[in-house]
């Protein structure tokens, strides 16, 4: 199989990390992360989730940011 791989797969691995490393904490009895890192990680991947969702409407609102800026 040759080509780009299927963006659908990237957000699949991409959320497989996440799941991993929390099933992994739960699972190693480690307490949950601190307040900032835990709201910068699920910010992180609400962010990246929606990069891939969205990313026609994320290209034409960087090119207002640069736009404006």
């Amino acid at each position: 199989m040759s080509g780009p791989v299927p963006v659908i797969w990237v957000l699949i691995g991409f959320n497989a990390v996440f799941i991993g490393v929390f099933v992994f904490r739960r699972v190693t009895g480690r307490p949950p992360l601190a307040g900032p890192l835990a709201l910068l990680s699920q910010g992180l991947f609400v962010a990246v989730t929606c990069l891939f969702f969205f990313q026609e409407d994320a290209q034409q609102l960087l090119n207002w940011l640069i736009e404006a800026f």
